[in-house]
């Protein structure tokens, strides 16, 4: 398993200034990704594996793999959760307040504007049953009969980039990447509740997608169910198995 995280509090040894060190999704993609993918190879002493990517990992994926045609034949089939190419239609007002008052969508940040919205938002949210619950509902989108209310707080902790997930450009046309170039099989899901990737965004995404195998749409899923759903298993891990079962 891989992961990013990337905010406006750099660690000490980095001596990077505040906003110098925001990590580039284009960075991401073309040295992180491969070295992942590489050390993997290596030590399993496969010639591909397949890669599932979730938000922030599905977009760095498709930058990847439409770049890259060496790395894209090490990658048998791209399983796309919630992939987050361009946010046209993103509903989350989290994300638009924090973009339009900070200039880029840092929830997490220690900018001054953001300093304030922190103490703003928790009193909005405190008059609800579950604050923290709320909290991700308005940044990805509500589905609170799915989400497992008994996670221990040392669960929660260990997922600090949950804002870096939606580090996105909030821009209006996708990236200029080529990705009808990627020659991966790809099957995409998306989440009829999500106020990330939205399913108008994912729709523009699809005829790009040369070799797309499969796409399933869940009408109840926000962004954090393909993580944290309740019926995960069911809905989406058991089909991913399948697949990947069936393409052995």
């Amino acid at each position: 398993r891989g992961g990013w995280v990337s905010d406006t509090w750099p660690p000490p040894h980095t001596g990077c200034s505040l906003g110098s060190c925001s990590f580039l999704f284009h960075k991401m993609a073309i040295y992180d990704l491969p070295a992942m993918i590489n050390f993997v190879l290596q030590k399993t002493g496969q010639k591909q594996l397949y890669y599932v990517g979730y938000s922030q990992g599905a977009t760095i994926a498709f930058i990847a793999f439409s770049s890259m045609p060496e790395l894209a034949q090490k990658i048998k089939t791209f399983f796309a959760l919630a992939p987050v190419v361009t946010m046209k239609h993103a509903k989350s007002p989290v994300l638009k307040m924090s973009f339009l008052l900070n200039g880029k969508p840092d929830i997490l940040g220690k900018g001054n504007v953001t300093a304030y919205l922190h103490p703003l938002l928790l009193q909005i949210l405190l008059g609800k049953t579950d604050p923290c619950a709320n909290l991700l509902f308005l940044l990805g989108g509500f589905n609170e009969k799915n989400l497992n209310m008994v996670r221990s707080q040392q669960d929660l902790e260990a997922h600090e980039w949950v804002s870096q997930m939606v580090l996105m450009s909030l821009q209006e046309k996708p990236p200029y990447y080529q990705l009808e170039k990627m020659p991966v099989p790809t099957a995409v899901w998306s989440g009829g509740e999500d106020w990330v990737a939205d399913q108008r965004d994912i729709l523009l995404l699809l005829p790009r997608i040369a070799r797309l195998i499969s796409y399933v749409h869940i009408t109840d899923w926000n962004h954090w169910d393909f993580i944290w759903g309740l019926d995960g298993p069911g809905h989406l891990y058991s089909c991913i198995v399948a697949m990947v079962k069936g393409s052995q």
